[in-house]
């Protein structure tokens, strides 16, 4: 199963929650697939997957291969 995330920046107190998020789906052999700013603004914060994770730009790159779209962060 692949899930796509889209996000934005997160506040200090939701992003222990954001990084829990990325733990359970990795825990559960879910592939998981970035907005391509929000894995960039995670990895200034901490290293995020160690590079191995897929990012996307747009919403065409999501037509094929994707289970799940959760959006995290914002209002």
């Amino acid at each position: 199963m692949t899930v796509a995330i889209y996000g934005r920046p997160v506040k200090g107190k939701a992003y222990p929650y954001v990084i829990g998020l990325f733990e359970k789906l990795h825990k559960f052999g879910i592939d998981v697939c970035v907005f391509r700013p929000f894995l960039t603004y995670l990895n200034q914060q901490a290293s995020i997957g160690g590079g191995m994770i897929k990012s996307f730009s747009n919403h065409n790159e999501l037509r094929t291969g994707i289970d799940f779209v959760l959006s995290v962060g914002g209002d």
